[in-house]
This record gives structure tokens, sequence and C-alpha cells, in this order.
């Protein structure tokens, strides 16, 4: 077997292609330990298949031009085998490129240990990337990194242990989504876009999704203006965390699991935040400019004992927070600067807690607390204000 292994390799490296416009490369190997690599320099309209079955196999692939495609799939196909350690790097110059990626075990669940890599570069315009991994009991990972502007890439991990997701986009109108679905483990995943355009207008998208699994963290971070970022997470013990720097951003994080954190800082203009988290949660934001918006929702799933710290700092900022369901809820609210409101609604019964800090003028705070149940013990409120023409309204029945 050890032969067999061998000679399959210096087979694939002698298969080493170089080829020119409008070719087209297609290789299939079956067996362990084999390499491939096709180069494709100048020219359009190249393409690129590599097909690998079976264990430990690496591939290689280049090409410069426009409108060229690289597909690879690396799989094991049974019961006895499974694509541990296969590794594939794939790099691309131009524009209008395309990458289509699965690496996969057909039913089965691969080896624990087994550790299936990929890492992706793409410079130019209206690049897409497209990569599918599942089904490995060792650890899926990727690396995609796009430099140029509306470039695209899409990510979908299913039934590893541990996966990471690691997207990098630099230039303007790009966007990224992931999605992971744990088998078992600790999955990872971050999306980072910079802007490298003054324009306004030039928005960023990004998404990820995080199902099953628990302690996954999931990070956004964002430099430019006009960007939007979503992170959605089930499972207990997840951080979440997204960072936005420019000009009328949006930022949402749900997390429908117990004992998740939510961090997310905006600096700039017209920034916008949801959070929707369940029982045993701690969000914490913070934000820098004007006419900034919170919305905090504790309310769907009978949440207890959640932490909530709200900084905002400029003018004509609002923060919402809704802890309408569940018990020793506790709201941290400090704003700076003036005309900025505070609403903060509580109805959980049993030791709630809200605390303002508002420094500035024109700034305003509606508190409502229900204290109507046979259970209800000390609720606390405390507001304070500095400044002129501040008002506070507290409610407590």
């Amino acid at each position: 077997m050890k032969i067999k292994s061998l000679v399959l390799a210096i087979s694939s490296v002698l298969c080493t292609t170089a080829v020119w416009a409008d070719n087209t490369v297609t290789t299939t190997t079956q067996g362990n330990y084999n390499t491939l690599s096709a180069e494709q320099q100048g020219g359009d309209g190249n393409s690129v298949s590599i097909t690998q079955t079976t264990d430990n196999n690496q591939s290689s692939t280049s090409q410069n031009g426009s409108s060229n495609s690289v597909f690879i799939t690396q799989y094991a196909d049974g019961y006895t085998d499974a694509n541990g350690s296969g590794v594939a790097t794939i790099s691309q110059a131009g524009f209008s490129n395309s990458v289509g990626l699965t690496q996969d075990n057909h039913n089965y669940y691969g080896n624990i240990g087994y550790v299936s890599n990929l890492l992706i570069d793409q410079q130019g315009t209206s690049n897409s990337t497209g990569i599918f991994q599942s089904s490995q009991l060792g650890t899926n990972g990727l690396t995609v990194s796009q430099n140029g502007y509306s470039n695209g890439a899409g990510v979908n991990q299913f039934y590893g242990n541990g996966d990471t997701a690691d997207i990098s986009q630099l230039g303007w109108y790009n966007s990224a989504s992931v999605n992971q679905t744990a088998w078992n483990g600790t999955n990872s995943a971050s999306i980072s876009q910079e802007s490298t355009s003054s324009l306004w207008g030039t928005g960023n998208t990004a998404n990820i999704t995080q199902d099953f699994g628990t302690s996954n963290t999931a990070s956004i971070t964002q430099y430019g203006s006009s960007n939007q970022a979503s992170i959605s997470q089930e499972g207990s013990n997840n951080t979440a965390s997204i960072n936005q720097q420019g000009n009328y951003n949006y930022a949402n994080i749900s997390q429908t699991a117990s004992y998740a954190q939510a961090s997310v800082s905006q600096i700039g203009d017209y920034n916008s935040i949801d959070i929707q988290q369940s029982d045993n949660n701690r969000p914490q934001i913070a934000q820098s400019g004007s006419s900034n918006t919170i919305t905090i929702n504790n309310v769907n799933w009978i949440p207890n004992q959640n932490f909530q710290s709200v900084t905002q700092t400029g003018t004509s900022n609002s923060a919402s927070i809704d802890q309408s369901a569940g018990t020793n809820n506790y709201a941290n609210t400090v704003q700076t600067g003036s005309n900025d409101v505070v609403a903060a609604v509580q109805g959980g019964n049993q030791a709630d807690n809200v605390i303002v800090y508002q420094t500035g003028d024109n700034n305003a705070s509606t508190i409502s607390q229900d204290i109507s149940g046979v259970n209800t013990t000390i609720q606390t409120v405390v507001v304070t204000q500095t400044g002129y023409g501040n008002s506070a309204n507290v409610t407590q029945q």
C-alpha cells in the first residue's frame, strides 16, 4: 500500500499543468497522499477541475486573468475511509473569477484528529467564492482573503468538531456569509471588512449563523460606511462581537440560549443596534457618534438574570431596553451628550434593577417596572441626570 501511494503521488506531480487562454484542466485521482498542482498564467476563460478521493490529499491552483474558474472536490465515499487532512490552496488575480470547493465525507463522519484546510486568495474585481465543508469529526478550517471590490464569499461548514472560518475583505461593495452547524465541540467564525473608498454608500454586508454546539465564537469587524452586520447563534455559552467604524452602520445579534455574551462597538454616524437574547446573558454596547439607536429585547424566551450595559456618547442617542419577562434583570445605561433618550421596561416582579446616568441637556428617561405579582421583591430604579432641561419619568405598578 505504501508503494501504491508513492506512485500516485509522483504521477500527480508529473501532471502539473501550465496553460493559457480558454484552456481546461480536469484531473481525478483516487487513493491516499496525492498531490496535484495546476497553474494558468494569462488569458481569460480558463478552468481547473480537481477531484481527489480518500485521504490526506493536497491540491494547489494558481490563475491570472479574468473569467477563470476553479472547482475542487476532496471527499471519501464509504464507511471505512475518511477525507482527513485534505489541503487545498487557491490563488486568483483578475476579475470575474470564481472558486467552488467541497471537502466532504460521504456517508461517514471522518476520524477524530483529522483536519481539512483551505486557503483562498483572490485579488481583483467581482470575484466569488463558495465553500462547503462537511462531516468531519476532526476540524475543518478555512481562510479566505479578497482584495478589490464587488467580491463575495459564502461558507457552509456542517457537522465538524471545532470548525474555523476566517474571511478578510479589503475594498468596497463586498459581501461575506458564514454558516456553521456543529456536530460536536466549538466552532469559530470571523469576518473582517475594510472599505478603501472615500465615498459614502459603498456599503459592505456580513452575516454569521452558528447552529448547535456550545461556546461558539463569532466576530464581525467593519471599517467603512453603510455597513451591515448580523450574527445568529444557537447553543449555550456563545460569544458574539461586532465592531463597526464608519457611517450609518447597522448591527444585529440574536442569541437563543443561556449564558451568551454579546459585545457591540460602533464609532460613527447613524448607527443602529438590535440585540435579542434569552436568559442569563450579558450584552455590552458602546456607541460614539450622533443619532445612534440601541434596542435590546429579552421578552421572547422568558429571560432571567440578564445583565445589560449600554454606553452612548454624542447627541440625539436612543436606548430602548425590554426586560418585560423574567426576574433578577439588571440594566445599566450611561449617556453623555444632549437630547438623549432612555426607555426601559421590566416586568419580572422580582429583584429587577435599572440604573441610568445622563450628562448633558434636554435628556429624558422613562422607566416602567411591573410590581403587581404576588412574589414581588425589591425593585430598584436609580436615575441621575446632570445638565439643563432634563426629565425623568418612573412608573412602578
